[in-house]
């Protein structure tokens, strides 16, 4: 019944005022049609509503952390002691895959992530977007020195990096801007990326900058959306 709501939805969505216009000129009866499109439009709007709960990790911040709690059984696959310790940050999107932005099961999709183990924004969301956009813009802007390596591993796609973000972007703060692959889909709420493009991390090792053929880019792991959604 879902993958069959779901192309009922798509003819439906695709359904111009012109189109249904034109049948009704020809003699049928376009009232169900108006109806089953708005219908339509409602259920996409919620499929795509992707609103997460971050204050449900409130109690889970504080380290270390009980290593026979259900949060370091369960919350990232990795030894216990670590995770006990793993300091946990919020990060935001800079850039991701284009299958992250909507439900689809997936391996391994790669992502960009903005995040800072400084307390005065470590859970600032406000903040982590504004350095999210920042950076995206920084693509396009060569006149930052301080930014050069950054934008060369955000331009190409292929890179795996961990880097600090230099100080035209960042000021006094300590701003690291890594890739990340979601190693499934499933471990997101509703499979993809949420409405505000924050996702929460354990800092699992020491951060250090540079590039690798291979590998994840840096020591983060997401935390299972059983905890946030």
């Amino acid at each position: 019944m879902g993958k069959m709501q779901d192309l009922q939805d798509q003819y439906c969505l695709a359904l111009t005022d012109e189109a249904i216009e034109k049948m009704k000129s020809e003699g049928h009866d376009v009232e169900g049609l108006y109806k089953s499109r708005e219908a339509a439009r409602q259920r996409q709007k919620e499929k795509m509503t992707n609103i997460v709960h971050l204050e449900r990790l409130d109690e889970h911040k504080k380290i270390p952390r009980d290593p026979k709690s259900t949060f370091v059984k369960k919350a990232v696959k990795g030894n216990k002691k670590v995770v006990a310790a793993a300091p946990l940050v919020y990060g935001a999107v800079v850039q991701a895959q284009n299958t992250l932005w909507e439900p689809f099961k997936n391996y391994n999709s790669g992502t960009v992530i903005v995040f800072t183990l400084d307390e005065r924004y470590q859970y600032d969301t406000a903040y982590l977007t504004e350095m999210a956009h920042k950076i995206s813009a920084s693509k396009k802007d060569e006149t930052n020195a301080d930014t050069k390596t950054l934008r060369d591993n955000l331009v190409n796609t292929r890179s795996v990096f961990c880097n600090k973000v230099g100080q035209s972007i960042a000021g006094d703060v300590e701003l690291w801007c890594c890739t990340y692959f979601i190693k499934n889909t499933k471990l997101l709420p509703k499979m993809f990326i949420p409405n505000d493009r924050i996702l929460p991390f354990l800092v699992m090792d020491e951060l250090k900058e540079g590039n690798k053929i291979f590998g994840q880019g840096s020591p983060i792991e997401l935390i299972n959306k059983d905890f946030y959604e």
